[in-house]
């Protein structure tokens, strides 16, 4: 059965590649995924995987990573072989984001409830995890934490419902541990996502309801020794729902790339900008429709992953740094559900690209984990644009 399959799709394995044959075309791709390890306990729902970011051109010798599991915030770390530490239950709380460095030094934000609604909280871990520290203390309900790190500390951005309406907020830390916060005057909207940038600068990307065409867009400002730049527009279609945004620094080429989800006429979507403040390009879809969640992140070589889910697959897009894109490519697929990448980048032993999700199996959520460590070269790829067709997705089974 499974020759009668490899057949009738037109695929060909030749020293490892697999080439998928469509409508006459044949597409390569190179890219090879460990197997997927289960990270979180079994019985349990464990959902919205978040692996550790570092500072922008940083890149920390394990992945490290963090969920949320029966309304708490759980932690493992990777020795970067494929090996994990068991799950360790760090605090009530959900929705976690994670930074670390190269030296070690970790923080993980995330949502507790507090006098009966949600605040962000933020833990420094030192020899080990320090108790949490109320960072939001506002009378509204805190959404979505954003963290990143810079040379003069911890930057954390949320969503807050203080005002009557979802309204951006920024704390600062230098220590980990005292925190002060403000809004952001005049930022309404949700998911903020930031990336620091050289001179200490904070891109912000976020998603806000634009009242004249009705529909959600993504904006784009900076942050810089305590002064906002004006909004710029980065969607450009009034006709859609831009929603979810997520943001890297490609230290190598000095520019800032942004994806989104954008559901339309044609689906869902993942769509993405290349450019620097006042200065983006046209947006270009990466996906074809189905997509939702992206996440990106740029590597020291100036190549770009992008991954998404597509409800029951999680895929898989390369940007080599000579500027060819590789085919979408299935990393794992499972009727039952695959959904929420999250994409870091380590080194323990060579650069190895980390990817976590979470996966239904036997009625509840769990997180996996593989990684790929690359191999020189750019992959071989007949798709020269980010310009997307329909293509055929090859099942794990048949890989």
């Amino acid at each position: 059965m499974k020759k009668i399959a490899l057949l009738l799709l037109g695929v060909l394995s030749i020293a490892g590649v697999v080439i998928v044959r469509e409508n006459g075309n044949a597409y390569a791709n190179i890219a090879i995924w460990s197997t997927p390890v289960a990270i979180s306990l079994p019985g349990h729902d464990a959902q919205h995987p978040r692996l550790a970011t570092a500072p922008a051109g940083g890149v920390p010798d394990f992945p490290l990573l963090a969920w949320e599991e029966s309304g708490q915030v759980w932690f493992s770390q990777s020795n970067g072989n494929e090996q994990w530490t068991a799950p360790a239950m760090l605090f009530p709380g959900i929705s976690p984001v994670m930074v670390t460095t190269a030296a070690g030094p970790s923080t993980v934000a995330f949502l507790q409830s507090d006098s009966g609604h949600l605040d962000v909280f933020a833990s420094l871990r030192t020899a080990n995890w320090n108790a949490p520290t109320n960072v939001s203390h506002t009378a509204g309900t805190s959404l979505e934490p954003a963290l990143a790190m810079a040379s003069d500390g911890l930057h954390l951005l949320w969503s807050d419902t203080s005002t009557g309406r979802a309204l951006l907020y920024q704390a600062i830390s230098a220590n980990g541990f005292s925190w002060s916060s403000a809004p952001l005057t005049g930022l309404y909207g949700y998911y903020p996502a930031l990336v620091v940038v050289p001179g200490d600068k904070l891109f912000l990307v976020w998603q806000s309801h634009d009242d004249v065409s009705g529909h959600e867009r993504i904006l784009f400002s900076v942050i810089q020794n305590g002064s906002l730049s004006t909004p710029e527009v980065i969607s450009d279609n009034d006709q859609a729902n831009a929603t979810r945004p997520v943001i890297t620094w490609s230290l190598a080429e000095k520019v800032a790339y942004i994806a989104w989800q954008e559901s339309g006429s044609k689906g869902s979507r993942v769509m993405y900008s290349i450019g620097t403040p006042g200065s983006w390009s046209k947006p270009s879809e990466l996906s074809p429709a189905g997509a939702y969640l992206p996440q990106i992140i740029s590597l020291p070589d100036a190549s770009l992953w992008v991954a998404w889910d597509q409800s029951d697959r999680i895929v898989v897009r390369q940007r080599s740094p000579q500027d060819v894109w590789s085919d979408p490519e299935v990393v794992v697929q499972n009727a039952d559900g695959a959904r929420e990448p999250t994409l870091s980048v380590s080194s323990a032993d060579n650069v190895t690209v980390d990817l976590c999700w979470q996966e239904r199996h036997s009625n509840y959520w769990n997180i996996f984990c593989s990684q790929h460590k690359l191999l020189s070269g750019p992959a071989p790829t007949e798709t020269p644009s980010p310009a997307m067709t329909e293509k055929l997705y090859l099942p794990v089974a048949l890989r």
